[in-house]
């Protein structure tokens, strides 16, 4: 690749993840060679930290951070930011379990040139395949219902379903956006620390003109278990989701009053998921969560 191609600053936010190496070389392995990339290790395991910091931190085409507090999700990325240097054009933000094509990066950057020739776009998200299954797709764009706050994936096995450029509300996992407009418009809100996030990240661009598409050439791998094994996962992050939902749709809901009516409905629905997974003590966690969000003042 000529230097004259835009630079990429790309963000990945780490935490306690073995697998950060894989993600590592999916990026290097590009045919586009013009980046930075800046790894914000919330990890707080000593274990963990040393690991890292003997893989990581020799390597020179990674700018390491290490934080002595575990700054979320979006503390990382946004703690990223402060380290972009003046020559990037775009910042790409990177789960630290999401592996890359060989050719996405350079198609996140002609994909987005051509389709802001056309009409408005603040950010561009790809096709997130399972890494155990690259027929099945976890996530291609997400949305969310503005009245329940329920998130809508387009997944299911890869049939050519999602092989068009379309404007969705949420990138997932793969957000990839204008450094000019992060300058603009702000990074992520830590008040979040992780999940919905992206939501409200992508949203209040939505808000000041410049929403989220979808691209197919933009491919990348989840590293996290195929389906039914996803549960566990999702409960552990149980008190964010909760608070989360809540504190997005009192930003962003069309009608708050009518999302209320559906915290009872939440809180069955996930105590049943608690339930049939045998955590029906960490249940509690959700309903602090909702708490927080309802009670939280901002």
């Amino acid at each position: 690749m000529s230097l004259q191609t835009p630079k990429i600053a790309i963000i990945i936010p780490l935490y306690e993840y073995r697998g950060i190496e894989s993600v590592i070389d999916s990026i290097t392995r590009n045919t586009y060679q013009n980046y930075q990339i800046i790894v914000i290790d919330n990890s707080q395991c000593p274990e963990y930290k040393k690991l890292f910091t003997s893989k990581l931190a020799t390597c020179p085409a990674i700018h390491y951070y290490g934080q002595n507090t575990n700054l979320g999700v979006t503390g990382g990325r946004n703690k990223g930011i402060q380290y972009i240097e003046p020559d990037c054009e775009f910042v790409l933000f990177l789960d630290h379990d999401v592996l890359i094509r060989e050719d996405c990066l350079e198609n996140l950057v002609h994909d987005f040139k051509t389709l802001e020739q056309q009409e408005p776009i603040g950010i561009l998200t790809g096709k997130v395949l399972y890494k155990e299954r690259h027929d099945w797709i976890w996530a291609a764009g997400t949305d969310i219902n503005l009245y329940t706050g329920k998130i809508m994936f387009y997944c299911g096995q890869d049939e050519g379903q999602f092989e068009t450029y379309r404007q969705v509300g949420v990138a997932p996992s793969i957000i990839f956006t204008r450094y000019s407009l992060v300058q603009k418009l702000g990074g992520f809100d830590d008040l979040f620390f992780a999940n919905y996030d992206d939501t409200e990240f992508c949203f209040r661009y939505k808000k000041h003109g410049f929403p989220t598409f979808y691209s197919p050439h933009v491919v990348g791998f989840h590293d996290i278990p195929f389906q039914s094994q996803n549960a566990h996962r999702l409960l552990n992050r149980g008190y964010f989701i909760a608070r989360n939902r809540i504190l997005f749709m009192r930003r962003y809901s069309k009608c708050y009053l009518v999302f209320l009516c559906f915290i009872p409905l939440w809180c069955a629905y996930y105590f049943r998921v608690y339930l049939a997974n045998e955590r029906v003590k960490d249940f509690k966690e959700y309903l602090n969560g909702t708490l927080q969000g309802l009670f939280l003042r901002i």
